[in-house]
């Protein structure tokens, strides 16, 4: 059996940032596949490797910049290398930098990591088109 989690990060108070934690109310309301986890990432930063841990695959659920020409979800097989990450290791080091330290860190096999990133404004629409593209990866997944 696979284990699956999709993790959704973001700030709910900050509405740039803010689409991580609607993806999640919205999956919330969603059937999920079998043995699928969704977790409120919040703000969390390296204290999500742990979710990283005794899982097959990891979807992440975040807002990213520069991978569409305008508002549109995109898919990125290759978070680690497709994220640029801050040199100073601070708040905007982000999701790149987790994902950079993971493989030092994480004491079980690394999952297979996706990134279903919102470029743009996180309206409605966005934010509904994110979580059924979750819900489409991980459900051709299983066919």
């Amino acid at each position: 059996m696979m284990l699956n989690r999709i993790i959704c990060i973001g700030n709910r108070f900050h509405p740039e940032d803010c689409c991580g934690p609607q993806v999640y109310d919205l999956l919330l309301e969603r059937t999920l596949p079998a043995h699928t986890e969704v977790i409120d990432g919040g703000l969390g930063g390296i204290n999500l490797l742990t979710c990283l841990e005794h899982v097959d695959r990891v979807l992440f659920v975040d807002a990213v910049a520069g991978f569409a020409a305008g508002d549109d979800i995109v898919v990125i097989k290759d978070p680690v290398n497709a994220l640029q990450i801050d040199d100073t290791f601070g708040h905007n080091a982000g999701l790149g930098y987790l994902l950079r330290v993971a493989p030092m860190i994480v004491e079980t096999r690394m999952p297979e990591i996706l990134l279903i990133g919102i470029n743009g404004t996180p309206d409605n629409r966005l934010c509904n088109q994110a979580a059924d593209t979750c819900l489409s990866i991980l459900q051709s997944a299983f066919q």
